[in-house]
């Protein structure tokens, strides 16, 4: 049995105590947590501190668990994402494991896993332990996934311009035990212009700016993308031809 608390802890003879939450269990603190969530406490918050805790319960509980079943630290880990992302109960309401976990959101499972990576990682690099997500060689898809995500981040650098930014070498590896890609979905359709109020915002609201050459730019643009908005919605309303080979 696990339990979360806040404790307060004295690191050294300041007199200075950090409050961060532990996980106790009939053993004691557990320790590796605890020192890794130490390690990072003057650089990241109490919401952060509570997520790798929490996260770091789970897999504590899922092992236990299924103590025994896994010959291989990353297969267990793999297990445990999965489970995280389609609970426990089977489809009568029946689990065996005790756990009863239902199943969570694609983005709140991959939070839950960055925090485990870097708790993982920070044991490998710090502990000598074994990671239980480590790097490996990445496809070429997943490869150009890397440098997109890469490209996205330091696209916008204040000041990329003035130093050398090589590609890091890690754009060629990938987790071994990763999450899903989390699609964004919207419901319903998109909001549209009233289309009996396009010709007074486009003369007497974009066309009464101060710079002409400013009011004939926006009202061209205007015109493209309402021009493209209607086309994409008369191509919806067209009616499929089910004749057509």
């Amino acid at each position: 049995m696990l339990v979360k608390v806040l404790a307060q802890v004295k690191t050294d003879n300041s007199g200075l105590l950090i409050e961060v939450p532990v996980l106790l269990s009939e053993y004691g603190v557990f320790d590796p947590l605890l020192d890794y969530v130490i390690s990072q406490s003057h650089i990241k918050s109490l919401p952060w501190m509570n997520r790798i805790t929490f996260a770091c319960q789970l897999l504590l509980e899922y092992m236990e668990t299924n103590t025994g079943l896994f010959s291989d630290a990353s297969k267990l880990f793999q297990s445990f994402v999965m489970r995280l992302s389609l609970g426990t109960i089977s489809p009568e309401g029946n689990d065996p494991s005790g756990l009863y976990w239902l199943p969570r959101s694609t983005a709140n499972v991959n939070q839950l896993l960055s925090a485990l990576n870097g708790l993982t990682d920070w044991l490998a690099n710090n502990r000598n332990t074994t990671s239980l997500t480590p790097f490996e060689q990445a496809s070429s898809h997943q490869e150009r996934l890397n440098y997109a995500a890469w490209y996205k981040r330091n696209q916008y650098n204040f000041l990329g311009h003035i130093k050398s930014n090589p590609l890091p070498s890690v754009l060629k590896t990938v987790r071994k035990v990763c999450g899903k890609k989390d699609v964004l979905k919207v419901d319903g359709d998109a909001i549209s212009f009233p289309e009996k109020l396009f010709k007074p915002f486009f003369i007497h609201g974009l066309g009464k700016a101060r710079d002409k050459r400013v009011a004939l730019r926006d009202q061209l643009i205007l015109l493209l993308m309402h021009g493209n908005d209607r086309a994409a919605v008369k191509r919806a309303r067209r009616p499929i031809n089910t004749n057509h080979p």
